[in-house]
């Protein structure tokens, strides 16, 4: 049976009405409420000292729920659409797209929110400051639309884009401020994955990454150091990689917990791609003409339908990817990666 995050019409959205409810606030137990300053979050001890800060960064991220910083009844009332879809971004599980239509065949506005997205000096200087709704916040507007941001620390911050949208009678910077502005109270106090905001809980979003890609560390020779990606990725990085020449295939091992479609599509779709077992769980390995990447269907059971109107929609499922340099080591990395994350 289907646990669906998200899907149309909106009365039927679970995640809709979980996500409208908790623009109220967020959970009353957080550390801010305590007095008590918050813990400095665990990291792999295997990641350099470096890198370490920014590995903090990121699993102060991992406990912020991307989706519950949207609010569909908010996204509605400002563009005067209707909701279609709201569900992680296949990038990772730090992010989360909200989708909008005027009718079936019309789509309309995209907005897409990043927590942990990169913004560092430069980035702030090039982008104009404004107060929305009490908040300080950074705006970004270009041709390809716009993007509205909200500092977490020196490097990184929530973020907001939306695209055009062809025939609308507001800029998206016009818009993306009117939305935002409405999601201040969430902004605020971002709510935290485990506040039950959003279903179904997605296990990996409780997972470093880098903790799973340690355990390649061998295969990838003497020397070989882990980088964070970003919020839910993690990079295997060879010693002897800034001293190789550029090649076309690539020669680290990268991590990324994602929602995407069932991969066993690429199997049927023509494209040289091949089911596998990974760890006891169904997989799919696809050579491209830069690597190879594993695909591991992480908690079969639980499943996202992101378009219920199409009879032929594929559910989504969190997935591991494993990408590499050859299929053997996507392979051998996927295997080790899977028995790290270990059981559901």
């Amino acid at each position: 049976m289907f646990r669906r995050l998200a899907a149309v019409p909106l009365p039927l959205l679970g995640a809709a009405l979980l996500l409208s409810a908790c623009t109220s606030g967020g959970d009353a137990s957080s550390p801010a409420d305590t007095g008590r300053p918050p813990a400095t979050p665990a990291v792999e001890q295997a990641v350099p000292e470096k890198y370490r800060p920014t590995a903090q960064a990121f699993a102060k991220f991992r406990s912020i729920d991307a989706c519950a910083l949207h609010d569909i009844a908010a996204a509605q009332q400002v563009t005067g659409d209707q909701g279609d879809e709201i569900v992680p971004g296949r990038d990772g599980l730090h992010q989360c797209v909200l989708r909008l239509h005027k009718s079936e065949f019309e789509s309309t506005w995209t907005f897409t929110v990043e927590v942990g997205a990169l913004f560092e000096s430069q980035r702030r200087r090039d982008a104009a400051p404004e107060t929305l709704a009490g908040m300080e916040m950074f705006i970004r507007e270009d041709d390809h639309g716009c993007t509205v941001s909200k500092a977490l620390d020196d490097t990184h911050a929530i973020e907001m884009r939306t695209g055009s949208v062809t025939d609308a009678p507001r800029r998206p910077c016009d818009v993306l401020r009117e939305y935002v502005s409405k999601l201040a109270p969430l902004w605020t106090d971002p709510p935290a994955r485990d506040s039950g905001a959003t279903s179904p809980r997605l296990s990996l979003a409780g997972i470093d990454p880098c903790v799973t890609a340690a355990a390649v560390l061998d295969d990838a020779g003497a020397g070989a150091e882990l980088r964070p990606r970003d919020v839910f990725g993690c990079t295997v990085i060879p010693a002897h990689e800034a001293k190789t020449a550029p090649s076309k295939t690539r020669t680290d091992i990268e991590v990324v917990f994602t929602l995407d479609e069932d991969p066993a599509a690429l199997v049927t779709s023509g494209q040289g791609a091949r089911g596998i077992t990974v760890g006891g769980l169904r997989a799919v390995i696809h050579e491209r003409a830069t690597g190879c990447a594993a695909y591991v269907v992480w908690d079969p059971d639980t499943t996202v339908v992101v378009d219920r109107q199409s009879e032929d929609a594929l559910p989504s499922y969190q997935v591991i990817r494993v990408q590499a340099g050859t299929c053997d080591t996507a392979r051998s990395a996927a295997e080790k990666v899977v028995a790290k994350v270990g059981s559901r």
